[in-house]
C-alpha cells in the first residue's frame, strides 16, 4: 500500500509503561501499512519530557513535546495539529501511551482497506479492557496472572451489537448523560478539506472524546466522507489499571461543556432520533483474528445478540487463546514497568512517587519483598510523625512481606517505626 501512516503515541506520565506501549506498536505482524511512530509528550510535569528522552535514547523515534493545560483533550488535539502540518502523511493513527495494540492490530486495520480503498475516519467500538478482578466476573472475562483479567468483547458481532438500549441512553447528551461509545483510531487528511474543528474538547476533565463521538456522527452524514465504526477487539487493549489515569482520579462535571453544544449538533439528534439509535451509524464488520464463524441471533427490539456457544469450548477457542496469550505477556511487562519506575523513584529519594507507584502492587495484592520495603520506607519518610490511619493496615501487612529486606538493612530507626505501627 502506498499510503503513509503516522502513529502518534500520546503520553503524560510513566516512561516505563510508555516503553511497553511503544513495543506493542512497533512489533506489528502481517500487514503492509507503511507507518512511522512519533511519541507526543503532553503534561504539566516539567521533568517528564527529559525522562522520556532518556528512556528512548537508544531508539530511533521522534519525540515531541506539546503545550499542555493538564487536560487530556489538549494532548489529543495536539497530535491532530501535528498531523495537519505533516501533510506527507495521508493517515494518522492514535494510541494513548498507557494502552496497547494487539500484535495483529494493523493486520486487522488493513482488512478495512480491502473493503474500502479510501477511508476518512475509523473509530473503534468494543475494545477489550485490561482490569483487575475485584468482585464481579463476566462469563467472557479472560483470566491472566495475579487476578488480572481482560474484559473481552470477543463475541460482539454484526453492526457491533450489543448496543443495548441502556447503553444508547447513557450516550445521549440531550438527556444530560455522557458516555463515549468508541475511540478515534484513524484519520485521513481529507477530513480537513471539510472540517477544521478540534475533535477533542480542550476543557473536559474526562469526556474530551465525547466531542469526537459527536463529530463522527456529523462526519458520517457527509456523503463526501467515508467514516466507519469497526470492532476494537484484536486491535486495541484499553488499560483500566493505570494508576495515573484521569478516570481513576477525577469526578467529572463535563456535561456543563456539552450543554452549550446541543444546538450545534442538532443534525445528529435528527438523524439518531430521540431513541438515539446508534445502530444507524455506518459500520464495517471485519473478520476475527482467526476467522471463525459464530452463530448468533439479533434481537432488534433490545439491540442485543444471542450467541450459540458451548461454555465448555470457550477456553479452546483460538481467538480466546490469542487474546489470553497477549494479555499474559502485557500484564507481565506492565508489572515489570511499575517495578522499575518504583525502584528508580526510591533510589532518587522521590518518596511521594515511590509510594504512589508501590501502591500499585499493594492495591493489586502483588507481594514482592523489595516493593513492600519501598512502600514502608516511603511512608516512613513522608509520614514519620503523623501516619494517616488508612495506611496503617497496609504497613502492618507489608512488614511481613518485607521482613527479609528489613533484616538485611537492619535500620534501627526503621525497625522501631515498624514495631510501633505493629502495636497500633
Amino acid at each position: 500500500m502506498i499510503s503513509k501512516f503516522v502513529l502518534f503515541i500520546l503520553t503524560s506520565s510513566n516512561e516505563k509503561l510508555l516503553k511497553v506501549t511503544y513495543n506493542s506498536a512497533i512489533n506489528q505482524k502481517n500487514h503492509n501499512l507503511n507507518y512511522t511512530i512519533i511519541i507526543v509528550v503532553n503534561t504539566l510535569d516539567v521533568t517528564y519530557y527529559k525522562k522520556v528522552k532518556e528512556e528512548f535514547k537508544n531508539i530511533n523515534v521522534e519525540i515531541i513535546q506539546t503545550y499542555s493545560n493538564g487536560k487530556p483533550g489538549m494532548g489529543h488535539n495536539s497530535c491532530i495539529e501535528l498531523f495537519k502540518i505533516r501533510k506527507h502523511y495521508e493517515y494518522m493513527l492514535l494510541l494513548d501511551g498507557d494502552d496497547f495494540l494487539y500484535p495483529y492490530a494493523l493486520h486487522q486495520l488493513s482488512k478495512c482497506f480491502e473493503i474500502e480503498s479510501h477511508l476518512d475516519m475509523i473509530v473503534l467500538k468494543s475494545t477489550d479492557k485490561l482490569k483487575y478482578n475485584e468482585e464481579t466476573f463476566d462469563i467472557f472475562d479472560i483470566s491472566l496472572n495475579n487476578n488480572f483479567i481482560i474484559s473481552s468483547k470477543l463475541y460482539t458481532e454484526h453492526k457491533l451489537y450489543p448496543w443495548n438500549k441502556e447503553h444508547m441512553n447513557i450516550c445521549n447528551f440531550y438527556k444530560n448523560s455522557l458516555c463515549t461509545p468508541f475511540r478515534l483510531f484513524l484519520l485521513n487528511q481529507n477530513i480537513f478539506n471539510y472540517y477544521n474543528n478540534n475533535l477533542f474538547h480542550n476543557e473536559c476533565d474526562l469526556y474530551d472524546d465525547y466531542l469526537t463521538f459527536l463529530y463522527f456522527i456529523k462526519y458520517s452524514l457527509n456523503p463526501n466522507l467515508k467514516c466507519f465504526i469497526i470492532p476494537g477487539k484484536f486491535i486495541y487493549l484499553y488499560n483500566s489499571i493505570n494508576i495515573n489515569s484521569i478516570t481513576h482520579n477525577n469526578e467529572s462535571n463535563d456535561i456543563i461543556y456539552y450543554e452549550k453544544l446541543k444546538e450545534e449538533f442538532k443534525d445528529c439528534y435528527d438523524f439518531l432520533t430521540e431513541e438515539w439509535n446508534l445502530t444507524k451509524l455506518p459500520t464495517l464488520f471485519i473478520s476475527y483474528h482467526n476467522n471463525i464463524k459464530y452463530d448468533y441471533i439479533i434481537d432488534e427490539n433490545t439491540y442485543t445478540i444471542q450467541l450459540n456457544l458451548d461454555i465448555n469450548n470457550i477456553c479452546e477457542d483460538e481467538n480466546y487463546k490469542y487474546i489470553k496469550s497477549f494479555g499474559i505477556t502485557i500484564i507481565n511487562e506492565l508489572i515489570n514497568s511499575y517495578y522499575d519506575i518504583c525502584s528508580i523513584n526510591y533510589t532518587n529519594s522521590s518518596y511521594k512517587k515511590s509510594l504512589h507507584y508501590s501502591s500499585f502492587f499493594i492495591d493489586h495484592n502483588i507481594n514482592i519483598a523489595y516493593i513492600s520495603f519501598i512502600y514502608i520506607y516511603s511512608v516512613y519518610k513522608i509520614y514519620y510523625d503523623n501516619i494517616p490511619e488508612y495506611l496503617i493496615n497496609n504497613i502492618k501487612k507489608n512488614i511481613k512481606y518485607a521482613k527479609c529486606i528489613l533484616d538485611f538493612y537492619d535500620f534501627e530507626y526503621l525497625n522501631n517505626y515498624c514495631n510501633i505501627i505493629s502495636k497500633i
